[in-house]
């Protein structure tokens, strides 16, 4: 059975905002960037989800997620973990 909409944790570069400026495309990804840092051009929008938060640390769920425009004109989905202070793709 796979598991579908997995998130992957990539490379991301930010600003002294902490917005994202390039992003690290795996090869594998839809938008054929073979392995390359892409240019963010726009947030397109921006949203923090808190959940699971009465579990504890271990199950808890605080995410920063972003909806990016890219030099290649597509839109991509990314959030920051703030537990783990990791990005990750968000696939479609």
């Amino acid at each position: 059975m796979k598991i579908l909409n997995t998130p992957r944790v990539i490379e991301v570069r930010t600003n002294s905002t902490g917005n994202p400026t390039v992003v690290h495309m795996p090869s594998s990804a839809p938008l054929r960037s073979n392995g390359k840092w892409v240019k963010v051009t726009k947030v397109e929008d921006l949203w923090k989800v808190n959940d699971e938060w009465w579990r504890g640390p271990d199950e808890e769920i605080s995410r920063l997620y972003y909806i990016l425009r890219i030099d290649s004109g597509h839109q991509i989905t990314l959030f920051l973990d703030l537990i783990t202070n990791k990005w990750h793709q968000q696939s479609g």
